[in-house]
């Protein structure tokens, strides 16, 4: 029994073994046959070769002429604020078609961050401003971009909307003609001002009355300059209106004015306070000096910022050691940055004391990124050779953290100073150095790497970088 009991098992086994197997064949036939199924499919596609595809130029050229409006909207950061004229008709082309009211105040944004707006411009958005029945979405849009690229018939056209009803409207054409830099309407703003302090019926709000005070500092005459004094000197003045009279009496260098602002340094308003002292940071004269060194001891850290400011306009390199207290010791972070922009701004004297500082202790990167906001922002060539120096041995020692520390910030520099750094890392292994290294030529107008960026067009290794610098030369109208 027991032997019959296990050929019986033993069968079963073998039934179980050969129908394994059987499977096992014809999943290997099904494999075979998908196989050979997908490279017989594989062979009848045509995969396009990577040099078919359209390069950087051209995909500009393809998302402005045919791509959607949100398409052409997010390229315009690609674009910059220094475009081609023929680029810059093809955008004002595709504003014109746009249908959605939220599409075309994208585009007025990237107007007004342009900087040499030609007229054809100027004068396509002031018919859509001038049309009666103009969204309020977009006339605020384009109040605001008049402050940056408008002119006379642009500023009478603000003027016009001061009296509005709607008061986002009144408010916004005022902030734009603070913004504007046209003294020839200063006559009439002045006159709105006074017909305001005397007519209760054509009383303005504070906000807008503050915004015309700070647009007469486009000039001064001496009806314009009496009047800002008279309300710097009235303590019972709005103090935004009192800051922005101070502010605009900087602006017109009235250094009749200054020893008004420095008494209002202990003014009880801590606005009046920083508002002053950022008012005598503008003067560029000897005279404001010894104000501006005493100000460095101010317990507010914003009249301190403002006296770094001023001490670096005026370059007056007597005040280097106090600076470099201020950037080592101050307990603001606020004025230590700003003590810093000031050092590196005060040519061989202030370079040297950084040496020295930098000397003393291992470079972070995060002080070198400090350092390098600084100087993308203030370039000097000693501090951009400085720079250099230091960015070149993170690159000799492959200090990665220290080369982004560099990299990340001096793209934003926008003078062609800062091209021996950006040549640099158009050499790097990393491609994307490479890539922010061309960001940083787009930035500028007058960089002297662009023969440099007609080669990494052609050459470079990566798709994506050589894609992105023929985009830049297209912007460039290379």
């Amino acid at each position: 029994m027991m032997i019959l009991k296990n050929n019986s098992i033993m069968k079963k086994i073998l039934a179980i073994v050969m129908i394994f197997c059987a499977v096992s064949a014809f999943a290997a036939d099904v494999t075979d046959d998908v196989q050979s199924d997908t490279v017989s499919i594989q062979n009848d596609i045509a995969i396009p070769d990577d040099k078919t595809e359209p390069d950087g130029g051209d995909i500009i050229r393809e998302v402005l002429q045919f791509g959607i409006d949100s398409e052409v909207t997010a390229l315009l950061s690609e674009i910059g604020a220094s475009p081609d004229d023929d680029i810059l008709r093809t955008v004002l082309a595709r504003y014109d078609a746009a249908n959605l009211i939220t599409t075309k105040v994208d585009f007025v944004k990237y107007f007004t961050k342009l900087k040499d707006s030609p007229q054809f411009v100027v004068d396509r958005l002031y018919q859509d401003a001038s049309d009666d029945f103009v969204d309020k979405q977009l006339q605020i849009a384009l109040l605001s971009c008049f402050g940056r690229i408008g002119g006379q018939r642009e500023g009478r056209y603000l003027l016009r909307c001061i009296d509005s009803d709607d008061r986002m409207i009144s408010y916004t054409a005022s902030q734009a003609l603070s913004d504007m830099k046209v003294p020839e309407l200063v006559p009439d703003i002045l006159a709105r001002l006074r017909e305001s302090d005397e007519d209760e019926d054509r009383r303005l709000s504070n906000d807008v009355r503050s915004r015309l005070v700070l647009a007469l500092g486009q000039s001064d005459s001496p009806e314009v300059l009496e009047y800002l004094r008279s309300i710097a000197n009235d303590i019972f003045a709005d103090k935004f209106t009192v800051a922005y009279a101070m502010d605009a009496l900087a602006k017109l260098k009235d250094t009749e004015s200054i020893s008004l602002l420095e008494q209002n340094l202990g003014h009880s308003e801590v606005k009046v306070q920083t508002s002053a002292a950022h008012s005598l940071s503008l003067f560029e004269s000897a005279e404001v000096l010894p104000i501006l060194n005493k100000m460095l001891l101010h317990n507010n850290e914003m009249v301190r910022v403002s006296a770094c400011e001023g001490l670096a306009l005026n370059k007056d390199k007597s005040a280097v050691k106090s600076l470099s207290y201020k950037y080592r010791r101050d307990p603001s972070a606020k004025v230590k940055t700003a003590a810093l922009n000031a050092l590196v701004q005060m040519d061989g004297e202030g370079v040297a004391e950084l040496r020295q500082i930098f000397d003393k202790q291992k470079m972070s990167s995060g002080v070198l990124n400090g350092l390098t906001e600084a100087v993308a922002a203030h370039p000097t060539q000693q501090n951009v050779a400085y720079l250099n120096e230091l960015f070149t041995d993170a690159v000799t020692k492959k200090d990665k953290k220290l080369i982004d520390a560099v990299a990340n910030k001096i793209i934003y520099c926008t003078s062609n100073l800062a091209d021996p750094i950006i040549d640099q890392m158009l050499d790097s292994e990393e491609y994307l150095i490479r890539m922010g290294a061309i960001k940083g030529i787009s930035y500028m107008s007058d960089s002297t790497l662009l023969p440099r960026l007609q080669t990494i067009a052609d050459n470079d290794p990566v798709r994506a970088v050589q894609d992105y610098a023929k985009k830049v030369l297209v912007i460039k109208g290379k």
